[in-house]
């Protein structure tokens, strides 16, 4: 950095804290406007809940075979047609479960998490008709002597769901999470942030603007 570099910032450092009202101003007004968009916000919540099934009906089977992706998007098709709408539901491959979110005011969360408590009843419910389907076809095969493998790996697996049926836990659904949308501390110190960038840039805009119009008058005393 050359000697003439170093006296402009100096000269800039001077200039700035000279305006140390104005960047004080312009801060304190966002960090206002952070607060206010915080206030109208603050009643905004972010709901979110895993859901991990524990067993598949033969339906999946019979559609799927052994195709693990093919089955759990079977299921999501399902909790998609049984959960609040209000949800995004979606797949984590790594852990094996569906995580669902919902974007809604606090009094919106309180109801969905009442919603909740049925979802279970109807994924059971589900499950049972389809068991129950199962078996009963199987059994008219059966009687007419056109059991498969096929058809019997379907009763096995029928039988095996009606066991956790009985005890209705087809499914594990975590405890729901409930978050503020907004972090209000960030919000503000980012509303400061920004505050401070933008008074900067001000600053060194006039600043600028003071220099050209020096060198136009050293220009004009220069001519004459």
């Amino acid at each position: 950095m050359s000697s003439n570099e170093e006296i402009d910032l100096l000269d800039f450092i001077k200039y700035a804290f000279n305006k140390y009202l104005l960047i004080s101003f312009i801060v304190f007004f966002c960090i206002v406007i952070g607060g206010v968009f915080c206030y109208i916000n603050n009643d905004k919540v972010t709901l979110t809940l895993d859901i991990t099934p524990k067993v598949y009906s033969p339906f999946f089977y019979t559609s799927c075979n052994d195709d693990v992706e093919c089955r759990n998007e079977i299921f999501k098709t399902l909790l998609v047609s049984r959960v609040d709408s209000r949800f995004s539901v979606n797949e984590n491959k790594k852990s094996n479960t569906l995580n669902l979110k919902a974007l809604v005011s606090r009094n919106e969360a309180n109801e969905i998490e009442n919603s909740l408590l049925s979802l279970n009843a109807a994924l059971n419910a589900w499950y049972a008709d389809d068991v129950d389907n199962v078996l009963q076809e199987l059994n008219a095969r059966h009687a007419d002597n056109k059991s498969t493998e096929t058809l019997s790996r379907a009763y096995l697996i029928a039988v095996a769901t009606k066991r956790y049926l009985d005890k209705g836990d087809i499914v594990i659904i975590s405890e729901p999470v409930v978050v503020a949308r907004y972090n209000t501390t960030m919000v503000l110190l980012l509303s400061a942030l920004v505050g401070l960038i933008f008074s900067l840039l001000l600053v060194m805009l006039s600043y600028h603007n003071r220099q050209e119009e020096n060198k136009c008058i050293n220009c004009q005393f220069n001519i004459k």
